[in-house]
């Protein structure tokens, strides 16, 4: 074994661990990788560089900007109403959603799938008053079976042919991934049909947690100059017994006074701190003007405001951070004016309480709001007070038809996807539909260099024969065995992708299964291909292992056991299947 292969070896196995104690966040962790595969002289730049010029990758971001505009237009609304309507019973509903969502998450991209469709599936739960813990992993898991039919049904189908392409294989079919996804997408919707009402929770998620406790906001007010409240006492000031709203705390410079006295004499630059319900907060900070708001005054007193309320999801990058910390106002163009906790009396400047996941806050959102944080989910929208944009049919039709006439050239090998979708969203902004400002916001960097540097993980496995050693021992357990070969890999690329992302665990696995294949005369390279993209997809058993799973996590109130428990059985028939149908398929037994 080579000084290089023993490298990558400890470097690989240090990476899992990173990715999955999250001790870095994962574009991080890869980059330390790489880097060191660099100065070792494992990877040169041009290699480290090359997955930028992968057709793939460039694929990836233009579909996740496509189901972007797809989401915007409100397209599917009326479908999704048509077929999901609230008279359904729980297992008619489980079986019509898993086959709506499975058949667009083949064409769109499953992230923003499945957040667009969290609320609808939400509120349906909410109006037959169940827990939404017994739809909300159907959903993700619907989304996951669907974007295994074709090649651009999931980044990770395009991840391992960017794979496959690097090593000179050529590029699968858009739907060489069907005659496996397909039946795979019938079982599985069997499954949830059957099973999902027996074997799925009734938990209360944090949403509905938040609001059997008190609804009691804690809002900030600051008094400004020429306030007529200047110099008199909290109760002269009709500050004392406010209907719905009572004075919690003043803070004045260092000085915290609480509890209130109503002989206590109001003074320029007090920040007055009430709680109270949501109503009574809204009326006080519009119509008030001897009380402003330190944060979103400006916005609040435009002649259009958007008042939002929304709840901190379980993996919200904001938990433990304050809103001055994370930048709120300028990441997202809102303000919180007001914050409740579960009861919790808070105490504080607002811009200055670590936020935790689970806490409800109100906001006073700009034009920018949504465009800001529709790709984020750092927070679940509980209440909306806003204006559609109504965008004309023709415009919907034009790009339906559009979009729709781009994939039929594309499988019929007349006209390249990529340039397709170019086409379809130069279109979109030409007929304004869309913003190239919103387009921009819409490409996701982070997720661009854990793409670039996972395939270039995979070159290091290569490069420094460590895929060879592997593909050996693989080929020795086996005893050469097509079959037993087809079997360990897609285990070991399960295994590997409940730990860590798909790109590293795709990245990781493919080379050793080309390097395993390549030594066998006579086997079809495709199986082994496939079998690592499924695999890849495939994880139910976690909420970490595949983004959607960890989109549902909060808004199901889940818990990790209740996705072993409900996965597990899917996994392991998933397995059984994918290995059964690309064996005889491909005549591997």
């Amino acid at each position: 074994m080579t000084w290089n292969a023993i490298i990558v070896i400890v470097v690989v196995i240090l990476t899992l661990i990173a990715l999955y104690k999250e001790v870095f966040p994962p574009v991080l962790t890869f980059a330390l990788a790489i880097i060191i595969f660099y100065f070792t002289g494992i990877l040169n730049i041009n290699e480290i560089l090359s997955g930028l010029a992968n057709e793939n990758v460039i694929l990836i971001f233009l579909l996740i900007l496509t189901s972007d505009i797809v989401k915007k237009t409100s397209i599917m609304d009326n479908l999704i109403f048509r077929i999901l309507h609230p008279k359904l019973s729980v297992k008619s509903y489980l079986g019509r959603l898993s086959g709506l969502v499975s058949f667009f998450s083949a064409w769109v991209n499953n992230t923003p799938l499945v957040a667009f469709m969290i609320p609808y599936v939400y509120e349906w739960a909410k109006k037959k008053g169940i827990s939404p813990s017994k739809v909300m992993l159907p959903l993700s898991y619907a989304a996951i079976l669907g974007g295994t039919v074709t090649l651009i049904g999931t980044s990770t189908n395009l991840i391992v042919n960017g794979l496959a392409m690097e090593e000179g294989l050529p590029s699968l079919n858009i739907f060489d991934f069907s005659w496996v996804g397909v039946p795979m997408v019938i079982v599985g919707t069997l499954y949830i049909y059957i099973f999902g009402q027996k074997l799925l929770p009734s938990r209360k998620d944090i949403l509905s947690t938040a609001t059997e406790q008190s609804r009691e906001y804690l809002v900030e007010t600051i008094v400004p100059q020429k306030s007529k409240i200047i110099g008199r006492s909290v109760e002269v000031a009709k500050l004392r017994n406010l209907k719905g709203l009572y004075l919690a705390q003043i803070i004045r410079g260092e000085q915290i006074i609480a509890p209130v006295s109503p002989k206590e004499s109001i003074l320029e630059g007090d920040r007055l701190f009430f709680a109270g319900d949501t109503a009574m907060i809204i009326e006080m900070v519009e119509g008030n003007k001897n009380l402003a708001l330190p944060y979103g005054d400006k916005m609040i007193k435009q002649e259009k405001n958007d008042i939002i309320e929304v709840i901190l999801t379980n993996n919200s990058l904001l938990h433990n951070q304050t809103a001055k910390s994370s930048n709120f106002r300028k990441k997202y163009d809102a303000a919180i004016i007001a914050i409740q906790r579960h009861g919790e009396k808070l105490q504080g400047k607002i811009g200055e309480i670590t936020l935790k996941a689970g806490d409800l806050l109100l906001l006073v959102a700009g034009q920018n709001f949504i465009s800001y944080s529709e790709n984020e989910q750092d927070f679940f929208v509980t209440s909306r007070i806003k204006q559609i944009e109504i965008i004309p049919q023709w415009k919907k039709t034009l790009f339906l038809v559009t979009l729709l006439t781009v994939f039929v050239l594309s499988v019929i090998k007349v006209l390249p996807l990529l340039l397709g979708l170019l086409m379809v969203i130069a279109l979109c902004a030409i007929i304004k539909m869309v913003r190239f400002s919103d387009l921009r916001r819409g490409i996701d960097l982070n997720l661009l260099f854990i793409l670039v540097l996972a395939l270039a993980l995979g070159k290091a496995i290569s490069n420094s024969g460590v895929a060879g050693l592997a593909a050996n021992t693989l080929i020795n357990i086996a005893n050469g065995n097509p079959f037993w070969i087809l079997v360990s890999i897609y285990i070991i690329t399960n295994l590997t992708t409940m730990l860590v992302t798909n790109a590293a665990a795709v990245a990781i696995t493919f080379p050793v299964a080309f390097a395993a294949v390549s030594g066998l005369e006579g086997i079809p390279m495709t199986p082994f291909v496939l079998a690592v993209a499924f695999a890849g997809s495939a994880e139910f058993i976690t909420p970490f292992g595949y983004q959607t799973n960890l989109m549902v996590y909060g808004p199901g109130g889940y818990q990790f056991k209740d996705y072993i428990k409900f996965g597990l059985p899917l996994t392991l028939i998933y397995m059984i299947l994918v290995v059964g149908i690309l064996s005889y398929l491909y005549r591997l037994y």
